[in-house]
């Protein structure tokens, strides 16, 4: 915050500070950072012990102001994901940080999604995987905010996306998942 660097709690950690993280996690679970790519964080920051795992994710496949929100702590502002954004940084991340089927878990309890705020994120967002994990899954988990898209004004690419090795293929948004995510779509 003194340095006025744009880094924001995202992912699974701006889940679970909105209480809807799926898991209930003992230990020191690590918190996960977002910035756009370039944004310099200084050595010190990397290199202290803040008691806790601390990981930067350094992306530019959303941009960086949107979904973002600021709470205030004991006189410091923190800057965090609303729920539409973290979620789509949580599927960034997926599946080789965060486990796919547990960000599906999580996709099944998001009921109040903002349909102007989902629609703008996935519009503006560069990650094909990402967007078409997001729509496989709030397809599955029959989220209402599907009804509110305009699916025709998102870019979901060209060709297949494999998210797993040796799992199966979903047609309708040709990605490769893991078996157990496509058992009865």
């Amino acid at each position: 915050m003194q340095l006025k660097i744009p880094v924001h709690v995202g992912g699974l950690s701006a889940l679970s500070f909105h209480g809807v993280a799926h898991y209930l996690r003992l230990g020191r679970e690590n918190l996960f950072l977002f910035s756009q790519t370039g944004v310099w964080v200084p050595k010190w920051f990397n290199e202290f012990d803040w008691g806790r795992g601390i990981r930067v994710v350094k992306t530019s496949f959303l941009p960086g102001e949107l979904g973002i929100k600021t709470y205030q702590y004991q006189g410091a502002e923190i800057r965090y994901s609303t729920v539409e954004r973290a979620i789509l940084e949580a599927l960034y991340l997926a599946p080789n940080e965060i486990d796919i089927m547990e960000c599906y878990q999580i996709v099944q309890g998001l009921y109040n999604l903002r349909p102007n705020l989902v629609q703008t994120l996935l519009e503006e967002c560069i990650s094909i995987k990402v967007k078409r994990l997001f729509l496989f899954m709030a397809d599955k988990a029959k989220l209402p905010v599907l009804k509110h898209l305009e699916l025709q004004k998102i870019d979901l690419g060209k060709g297949d996306r494999s998210i797993v090795d040796h799992g199966k293929y979903d047609s309708k948004y040709r990605l490769i998942l893991p078996s157990e995510l496509i058992k009865d779509v």
